[in-house]
């Protein structure tokens, strides 16, 4: 019996089925061993082994025996997507057993295991494996501060594509290392699914050392449809109308394919907040729903709310899926019982190679006398590769309080792309009763030229437009012949401080209505300069002209008249602070336009602070004053505060503040909100997101938005 081929001095590699022996004697050996190989380990087609998939082992001391391949040292054994890593491994080939000691390393795709022992069996692709670390990247996809990857610890665990099983373990999100983290949850039993969720039993969480909550159980999907808009860890707040405020949810789990969570609120002045939250999915991903009730009741008045939701996806086949949303909501006060709001849609989708086709139908009740439902059908295909073509269908009734309404609105349009021009053919048509504002185009053609050019320098557009239209409410009955010519902007420098821009066009229209003729023209006009003056100065002026001739018989086809001149002044240290001021005159009302200010300053890199107001000249007097900042306190604390001061009245009408610190991986938020007296202290892992609290002014918009459209032509 031969003990290790290629000796101790170096690693030999041996793929099963191949390879010959001088010895005889270890060739019979070798044989059965290749046999048996063959015959148990892998899939079989035919009598050639040669055919069949290989796996490979290598080591620095490789021992066979008839029930054993035996490796030692720098172990490595590849087979079918998996690669295991070791000291000391051996293949039992009777029983298709894999058992490895010594440093293992368990890899397949992102699945990282590594742990004292492991036992892989070939045939059900199963481990498992004793006092293990490891990292898997299937479950939470571009999520977390490590980009998806979960890591875990636990005392073992029993591995499989489909799922995982980690006794007595710890699982994070963040990717400092384990002495490091600065979160980590401790559960009994960590049951993870890739691409569906991960289950928690008996879980204790801990924010660096400090221990803040116990959880029963938790579910976390990977569904973003399916993420709760609560984070699993308690939220607390106050109002001045609930007093305090304890949120909060516990998970329940009910097998592969049904799971949620029960939600349990605590309103110190109002009263309880109960519902539940399920979702279930269905065999062979054929789809997926679920639903949600939630009750709150008010000890104050005595009333009741209650909403609840239902919603399913169903596959039907590869390219067709339906949906189906229920939603039912209903207040009660003492003595008094509303009539419940029921609102319903289902849609069926059609994915063709070239084509889209969905149907949705839509209702909704409210009592007898509040009843609308209404039915759309909308077809897109690709007809050729420059034809395109869509089909819209809507029915509608609806039953108010008021006179019923039922009308069909149908609208259909084909769209051909040709080199550097294009051509749109519209038809729409609505009949019934109680559609007040529509447009029928019976029908429209829209021939556009682009991207030619007078020059080099100098490009335009031109549009013809023919076509039929009844509008309403005037019940105007029109024909309509447009051509439009135009030059986008365009920019040119004169010197090296000094930049012109512009543009311009024109439109000529046909109006043939109630046996006369209208004609229309318009002429469009924008011309600007602007020039730094200096490093700390910027300057622009602009002036905007449209001005229309003639008579135009549709309202939706109305032009603009302005005259307007405008411009604006940027101070600025390009580092520290910027001081923006603008106004502008109007020469048809002959008036000043107010005066925007914005004040910018950044004090410090991490520092920036806003402060924003308007200065009207004909009355004198200064409007709100709006403040914004967003400072980085140290030890990961962020102050954001956002508030609005009526500089007339000369008090507070707004303000909201954030304090928050951010922990590479989770973070822990103030938030005060001033017109409604309210507090939440709210900690987040960001793995696992919670509701986000943002401030009620949005990022700063420009004082003046000077990619304004010059055109209001349509």
């Amino acid at each position: 019996m031969a003990s290790g081929f290629g000796g101790s001095g170096g690693a030999s590699v041996v793929k099963f089925g191949l390879g010959g022996l001088r010895n005889v004697r270890v060739m019979i050996w070798r044989i059965l061993v290749t046999v048996l190989a063959c015959f148990f380990l892998f899939p079989f087609k035919g009598a050639d082994c040669k055919e069949s998939p290989l796996a490979d082992i290598s080591a620095r001391s490789l021992t066979y025996t008839p029930e054993r391949i035996i490796g030692d040292g720098d172990v490595r054994i590849v087979y079918e997507g998996i690669m295991i890593l070791a000291d000391h491994a051996e293949i039992d080939v009777t029983t298709n057993v894999v058992t490895a000691r010594g440093n293992v390393t368990f890899l397949r795709d992102y699945d990282v295991l590594k742990g004292k022992e492991l036992l892989y069996y070939l045939r059900t692709r199963r481990a498992w494996m004793r006092d293990i670390s490891g990292k898997t990247r299937n479950l939470f996809q571009g999520v977390g501060s490590a980009g998806g990857d979960l890591f875990f610890w636990g005392e073992q665990i029993d591995w499989s594509p489909q799922e995982s099983v980690i006794s007595r373990g710890t699982f994070t999100t963040c990717d400092l290392g384990k002495d490091l983290y600065h979160y980590h949850i401790d559960s009994r039993e960590i049951r993870y699914r890739p691409n569906d969720r991960l289950i928690a039993k008996d879980n204790i969480i801990w924010l660096q050392k400090t221990r803040i909550w116990r959880a029963g159980k938790l579910i976390i999907s990977t569904s973003p449809q399916e993420r709760k808009k609560r984070t699993f860890i308690p939220t607390v707040g106050y109002n001045r109308a609930d007093g305090f405020i304890f949120r909060s949810l516990y998970n329940y789990d009910l097998g592969r394919s049904n799971y949620g969570s029960l939600h349990l609120d605590w309103l110190g002045k109002s009263g309880l907040g109960k519902g539940v939250e399920h979702y279930y999915s269905l065999r062979n991903n054929r789809g997926s729903g679920g639903f949600n009730f939630y009750q709150r009741d008010s000890k104050l008045t005595g009333s009741l709310r209650t909403d609840a939701s239902f919603t399913q996806t169903y596959r039907i086949s590869n390219s067709l899926f339906s949906y189906l949303w229920l939603g039912w909501s209903r207040d009660e006060f003492p003595g008094i019982y509303s009539s419940p709001l029921f609102s319903s849609q289902a849609t069926f989708l059609d994915l063709g190679g070239r084509h889209t086709t969905r149907v949705a139908g839509v209702f909704a009740r409210s009592g007898p006398a509040d009843e609308r439902k209404g039915v759309n059908v909308l077809h897109s295909a690709a007809l050729s590769k420059t034809l395109n073509g869509n089909f819209l269908m809507e029915a509608s009734y609806v039953r108010p309080l008021g006179p019923e309404s039922r009308w069909l609105h149908g609208q259909g349009a084909l769209f051909w792309e040709g080199k550097g021009i294009s051509a749109d053919l519209y038809y729409e048509k609505t009949m019934g009763s109680g559609r007040k504002n529509f447009v029928n185009r019976e029908p429209e053609l829209v021939v556009q030229k682009r991207a030619s050019a007078f020059s080099n320098t100098l490009p335009y557009v031109a549009t013809l437009s023919v076509g039929r239209f009844l509008e309403s409410p005037r019940i105007s009955d029109t024909s309509r012949l447009d051509y439009q010519v135009w030059v986008p902007p365009v920019s040119w420098k004169l010197g090296n401080r000094l930049s012109l821009f512009g543009s311009a066009g024109g439109r000529q229209s046909f109006y043939m209505w109630n046996t006369r003729t209208d004609a229309r023209y318009a002429v469009n006009a924008h011309a600007g300069l602007q020039s730094p003056l200096s490093r700390n100065l910027d300057l622009r002026l602009d002036y905007r002209f449209q001005r229309p001739y003639g008579f135009s018989p549709v309202s939706f086809d109305a032009i603009t008249s302005y005259r307007l001149m405008s411009g604006y002044a940027s101070f600025s240290n390009k580092e520290q602070w910027r001081l923006n001021v603008g106004s502008g005159y109007d020469f048809d009302t002959r008036r000043w336009q107010t005066v925007l200010t914005r004040l910018d300053l950044t004090p410090r890199s991490s520092w920036n602070i806003s402060l924003g107001s308007a200065y009207d000249l004909h009355q004198r007097t200064w409007y709100n004053l709006d403040t914004q900042c967003d400072v980085l306190l140290p030890k990961g604390l962020r102050f954001r505060y956002w508030g609005v001061y009526d500089l007339r009245n000369h008090k507070l009408t707004y303000q909201d503040l954030i304090l928050s610190k951010d922990v590479h991986c989770w973070d822990a938020q103030m938030v005060y909100r001033w017109a409604r007296r309210e507090l939440w202290l709210q900690v987040n892992i960001k793995a696992f997101p919670g509701e986000e609290h943002s401030l009620g002014f949005q990022p700063t918009v420009p004082i003046q938005d000077f990619n304004w459209q010059n055109f209001q032509f349509r």
